[in-house]
């Protein structure tokens, strides 16, 4: 990852418009797999950011996992919410 903290959490602001995108037009069921397995390999990153030690990268990941379509894979934020 990139060590400056400005561009960790202008990446994580990215990522959280990224989770409802899908490309233009119609997809075969090969091409949506491809597309949720591409999107599901950017959580575990997600997931460790929450940890980050810069305040502000901390805020902007769960900010991103805020935005996910499915609660259960947001929960690792909720902690962070409760200060857990």
């Amino acid at each position: 990852g990139d060590a400056e903290p400005p561009v960790r959490v202008a990446a994580l602001d990215a990522l959280a418009r990224l989770w409802s995108w899908l490309p233009a037009g119609s997809l075969w069921p090969d091409q949506e797999r491809g597309v949720a397995l591409w999107k599901d390999s950017l959580h575990p990153p997600l997931v460790r950011l929450l940890d980050d030690p810069v305040p502000g990268v901390r805020l902007a990941a769960v900010k991103a996992m805020a935005a996910l379509p499915v609660d259960a894979i947001a929960a690792p934020a909720v902690a962070r919410l409760n200060d857990e």
